[in-house]
């Protein structure tokens, strides 16, 4: 569920509300697992394009980029109902054709498999950002 669209005309920006700890930027992640964070959390932002140009409703609009907002809760009532939350990071996602693609196989490879309930051994990849990308990449070349 894409939580915000802003609108420029046909121009469409998604947004994506998350809690937890921000970044700054793409590159920021050190451990792997901020790395792997970062790249589902990119991953997402793009799905979410291909879903929106690809409806039926809203196949007329392009989604130039994808942005995270990072958020925390600031207060409270008295009575514990209501919450309010403000926005202390953003990270803009400037959408980049070669990685659409490369989603777009991703996305029909693993649907392929998922309809062929093809069950892939996952064990020989390394947990880690690499390992994932490896996966994919083996996926997508058809290596599995």
């Amino acid at each position: 569920k894409i939580d915000k669209v802003l609108e420029n005309k046909d121009d469409w920006t998604v947004v994506d509300l998350k809690t937890g700890k921000g970044f700054d930027d793409w590159e920021e992640g050190k451990a792997d697992y901020d790395k792997l964070k970062l790249h589902k959390y990119k991953q997402q932002l793009m799905m979410y394009k291909l879903l929106v140009e690809n409806s039926r409703d809203y196949h007329k609009h392009e989604v130039t980029s994808g942005v995270l907002e990072f958020v925390e809760e600031t207060q409270k009532n008295a009575d514990h109902t209501q919450t309010h939350a403000e926005k202390i990071l953003e990270l803009k996602l400037e959408f980049n054709d070669k990685e659409i693609e490369r989603l777009k196989k991703l996305v029909n490879v693993v649907y392929q498999k998922i309809i062929n309930l093809e069950i892939i051994d996952i064990e020989k990849y390394e947990k880690s950002l690499e390992g994932v990308k490896e996966f994919e990449d083996d996926l997508i070349s058809g290596k599995i």
